[in-house]
């Protein structure tokens, strides 16, 4: 009921922000936040994970952070929020999206982003091994479509990233980017695959520093187990 930030690279990666996500339920109880210890400016707010990883992002510009991709699943994917906020910061993004997200190849253009998956030959689909997994190097098969710069700023573009398992009929998954209209498809797979750095990330704050075995029921204490067992896992990393 978290969302975490984390700082993956080459060296390794740890979990470096957090903010505490209230259900709507519980947001909007005035009694049940009283007795959890929420403060006044989140007790009746509703607001939304991609919300809180707009705001992290904030924090980790202010800290001098230096990061050139914000990378996600289909939650902050879908958060317009999250999105024009990275952009604001003139950083790029691979963040999940729907089978049925809505995306412009021109002006002109509106479709899904399954329909246009669709309209793809087989030419367009590319096999890059991205980062090892448990049995060995990942690899997949992906594809690239341009869409709709409008209101991009110079050198910098938008594109959506479809990546599927060898197998034709295999489930697909989908990708919205934002980019320098320099960066290449190996580019783009390589920021995609980074972000299966952020689970390595959970185990290593769950395994060694005891991120998952508070008890706790209130804000205060829940925030101060949580970033204690944060910094000790990125003291180790």
């Amino acid at each position: 009921m978290a969302v975490f930030a984390a700082y993956c690279a080459e060296a390794g990666q740890a979990l470096v922000d957090v903010e505490l996500y209230l259900p709507r339920a519980f947001a909007e109880d005035a009694e049940r936040c009283r007795v959890a210890g929420v403060p006044a400016e989140r007790a009746g707010t509703v607001v939304t994970k991609g919300e809180l990883a707009a705001v992290m992002l904030t924090r980790a510009i202010e800290a001098g952070i230096r990061f050139g991709f914000v990378a996600g699943d289909e939650v902050y994917g879908r958060s317009p929020a999250l999105r024009q906020a990275i952009e604001a910061a003139g950083r790029g993004y691979v963040l999940g999206v729907g089978v049925d997200r809505i995306v412009h190849r021109n002006s002109q253009d509106k479709t899904t982003a399954a329909a246009a998956k669709d309209e793809l030959p087989a030419a367009a689909w590319q096999r890059k091994a991205a980062a090892a997994g448990a049995k060995g190097l990942r690899e997949h098969a992906w594809a690239w479509i341009a869409l709709d710069p409008d209101g991009c700023p110079d050198g910098w573009t938008r594109s959506l990233r479809i990546r599927r398992d060898k197998d034709a009929d295999a489930e697909h998954a989908y990708y919205l980017c934002y980019h320098r209209d320099t960066a290449t498809l190996a580019d783009l797979v390589a920021v995609a695959t980074r972000r299966w750095g952020t689970e390595e990330a959970f185990a290593i704050c769950k395994g060694e520093a005891g991120l998952d075995q508070h008890q706790v029921r209130r804000w205060t204490p829940w925030y101060r187990h949580t970033i204690l067992a944060m910094l000790a896992a990125a003291f180790l990393t």
